[in-house]
């Protein structure tokens, strides 16, 4: 293959030779293991004081504290995993339930994340299918990715639909919340782009010369960091919208910043 149609600097470290470094180094245990094989980190809260789990062969649920303590566990509907989530305090749990009903519709359960009492709930109907869920940092709104490419915005009270983001494209749309809450970034393609949160006005578009498999924002919302194929990252000031580098690394999608 040839590198001409793409920026200088990305070529040059895509020219190089690839290098494989084995560590002897054992594997860390997982996390999970403990509480029996398939259960998967489903959302975490209150700075990863509440820690949730889900099991789709077990059809169980977890709530644990940092260290992995339980703190309550609980058979659930044979439900995506996807459609489990805390509150940003950790003090609630949203459950999405699917009910037999035409057209289809779905039941938003908030319950208390320790006792389980149900707190309220609302339906929301739409023919798509809800792929998954995020609660907003600062716990107004629900996003929800749905299986057809298209992200959809909630009120996290109410239930009433703030707004839609589509694309005409068949890749699927990935979208989250930057940390301080002013954007919703929509990964799709080549690009990541952020929009407003309340409104849900496109603000920036990051535009990449590889196809992005996953982004990240810092802790702070400050910077987001991309990873695409090949195993090139690039980092990005997020109010300026400007790459501050690009290099060739470790790119796997666990990739997280340190605090």
């Amino acid at each position: 293959g040839t590198f001409r149609d793409l920026p200088e600097d990305i070529a040059h470290v895509l020219s190089k030779p690839a290098k494989t470094v084995h560590s002897k180094l054992p594997l860390p245990p997982s996390r999970t293991q403990r509480f029996g094989q398939g259960y998967h980190l489903i959302d975490s809260a209150d700075g990863g004081n509440r820690r949730l789990y889900s099991s789709w062969s077990e059809k169980t649920a977890i709530l644990a504290d940092a260290s992995d303590e339980i703190l309550r566990k609980w058979a659930t509907p044979p439900i995506r995993s996807g459609c489990l989530a805390l509150s940003p305090s950790g003090d609630e749990v949203v459950v999405v339930q699917e009910e037999e009903t035409e057209p289809r519709k779905y039941r938003f359960i908030f319950e208390d994340a320790l006792t389980g009492a149900r707190l309220r709930d609302f339906v929301f109907e739409d023919s798509r299918v809800i792929g998954w869920i995020d609660v907003g940092p600062l716990g107004e709104t629900l996003l929800l990715r749905m299986a057809e490419s298209d992200i959809v915005l909630l009120d996290y009270q109410r239930g009433e639909n703030l707004g839609e983001i589509s694309r005409p494209t068949r890749l699927a749309l990935d979208a989250q919340y930057s940390p301080d809450g002013r954007f919703i970034a929509v990964k799709f393609g080549r690009q990541v782009t952020l929009y407003d949160r309340a409104t849900l006005a496109e603000c920036k578009q990051l535009v990449h010369p590889l196809l992005v498999k996953w982004c990240r924002f810092s802790p702070d919302g400050t910077r987001l960091v991309a990873g695409q194929i090949s195993e090139i990252l690039t980092m990005w000031d997020v109010d300026s919208a400007r790459p501050l580098w690009t290099r060739q690394g470790y790119a796997a999608e666990s990739t997280v910043f340190s605090r």
